[in-house]
């Protein structure tokens, strides 16, 4: 038997589920701009509607939402990515405050149009501008963020567990949606 998702409404936006929804008040709550499902498009191995493009401090990418890894490969993401050059990151869930580390939580996956598919991704903060990346175990020193010194300096600066990151999965995994509610 299959379930059905509950459709939600937020932003002035219908979301397919409240998982989807979730994850629009995670990035207002750390103010990435985001857009739902902006563009379809007709790729190699079929038409695609991607969930969010999201601007972070490197650049615009792709976010795409799942439940569960059951959908864990789908060959769309990788030609989403080569088709656009933008970086395609497939979220599976939405992990709770203090759960999110890459390091023993692979959750987020990353389709790049060039050096290809990767995982153990997770949001990290930059602690010279406060832009917000998705990197390897959230490495913020991976960043591009222009005119910082820590970009690919070699420290060890992991920021998943920021608390800003930390209020945001806070502020979304508690937002309610029923009766006109804002999170």
């Amino acid at each position: 038997m299959t379930i059905a998702a509950i459709e939600t409404r937020y932003a002035g936006c219908r979301f397919r589920s409240r998982l989807e929804a979730r994850w629009a008040v995670f990035f207002d709550t750390l103010g990435v701009r985001w857009e739902h499902e902006p563009q379809g498009y007709a790729l190699p191995h079929g038409p695609y509607l991607p969930d969010f493009r999201i601007q972070l401090s490197g650049g615009a990418a792709w976010f795409e939402v799942k439940h569960s890894d059951a959908d864990s490969q789908d060959d769309r993401w990788a030609d989403l990515a080569v088709a656009t050059e933008m970086p395609v990151y497939v979220a599976f869930g939405m992990p709770r405050p203090g759960e999110q580390s890459p390091r023993t939580h692979g959750w987020m996956e990353l389709f790049d149009p060039y050096p290809g598919w990767d995982n153990h991704r997770a949001f990290c903060v930059c602690l010279a501008c406060s832009g917000i990346g998705i990197e390897f175990e959230g490495r913020s020193e991976r960043m591009r963020c222009p005119g910082h010194p820590h970009a690919n300096s070699g420290m060890r600066l992991t920021t998943s567990d920021h608390p800003r990151i930390e209020h945001a999965y806070e502020t979304a995994l508690s937002a309610r949606f029923e009766h006109g509610e804002r999170p």
